[in-house]
């Protein structure tokens, strides 16, 4: 099994395939062997093989350690089709409500923006498996995609009180209260973990964000230091570039947006936040420019960049 393990580590999935037939035949109870080879043929979309080699790795053993992976690799390597709902809903009919396959259920619905049932299974799997850090991560992750932001503020709340020295759950909470309007708690969390990890990227940049319309010059600094850590991120260079924009420097506002949007030129935020300094540096051409190839998009700040659009019409 480990020489199919490494065929598969270097895409020689053929000859992986091969040595996990032969291994079925002289461990037909092996449910890793079977979880192994239903990822092969799902690598190979052999769909009907890997769905029985699925079935019979369940139903082995439903509580492997593997199965959770399986599925995974399973799901991210068919098409996305009615089928992969299919394929969930017969391995629950054949096992039960195993928690992988619960879990991937969820995961699809999410995807396909059923929100409801993507939350209730997650919110019936978190109650199962209460300290389950891993899963309630996923739960309250749902939670934002569908807006559910009090639920969610809840649901953070409940797990930080019991896990204070969890900053990731610190740090989605804070982000939940700026999107819920909740700002000060918001920066209270934000300067309350960088006090205990000061070179943290992700926390100085929404901190900074949060700071640039309210203290400039505190998200000029706080940005600073997010890029220092994260120098190639483009959402870094595009908060630093804001923050110097709000800050009065609009030259090297040009210089951060120009990084961010050279990384993401299809991002129509990135690039009206590039145009916005540009124009401030006195470039309103080559804003205009920039603009010409977003305005036709929808994006949270579409009427804004129309606006400078107009403003900036020869």
């Amino acid at each position: 099994m480990v020489q199919a393990q490494a065929d598969l580590a270097a895409g020689q999935t053929p000859e992986a395939i091969q040595t996990l037939e032969s291994l079925i035949q002289l461990q037909p109870n092996s449910a890793p062997v079977r979880f192994l080879l239903a990822t092969a043929y799902a690598a190979t979309n052999r769909v009907l093989e890997m769905q029985w080699q699925l079935l019979e790795g369940y139903r082995i053993d439903p509580q492997s350690p593997l199965a959770t992976e399986t599925l995974d690799r399973v799901a991210a390597a068919l098409p996305d089709s009615p089928f992969k709902n299919l394929l969930v809903n017969t391995l629950q009919d054949q096992t039960g409500d195993s928690a992988a396959i619960l879990l991937l259920q969820a995961r699809l619905a999410l995807a396909a923006e059923h929100y409801p049932d993507a939350l209730r299974i997650l919110g019936d799997l978190v109650q199962a498996r209460p300290d389950d850090r891993a899963l309630f991560i996923e739960f309250l992750n749902a939670q934002v995609k569908a807006d559910e932001l009090f639920p969610a503020s809840q649901t953070a709340q409940a797990w930080v009180g019991a896990h204070p020295d969890d900053h990731e759950a610190r740090g989605l909470l804070a982000q939940i209260d700026a999107r819920r309007g909740r700002v000060a708690q918001a920066l209270q969390t934000y300067r309350e973990l960088l006090r205990e990890d000061p070179q943290n990227a992700k926390y100085n940049n929404n901190l900074a964000m949060l700071l640039i319309d309210r203290e400039p010059a505190a998200a000029v600094t706080y940005a600073r230091a997010a890029a220092a850590v994260a120098p190639q991120d483009p959402a870094v260079a595009d908060t630093l570039g804001l923050a110097l924009l709000a800050a009065g420097d609009a030259q090297g506002a040009v210089q951060a947006l120009a990084k961010a949007y050279a990384a993401l030129p299809q991002e129509p935020t990135v690039a009206f936040h590039y145009a916005r300094a540009l124009a401030a540096d006195g470039d309103p051409a080559q804003a205009h420019t920039v603009l010409l190839t977003i305005t036709d998009l929808a994006f949270p700040e579409q009427a804004q960049a129309q606006e400078l659009l107009r403003q900036l019409a020869p």
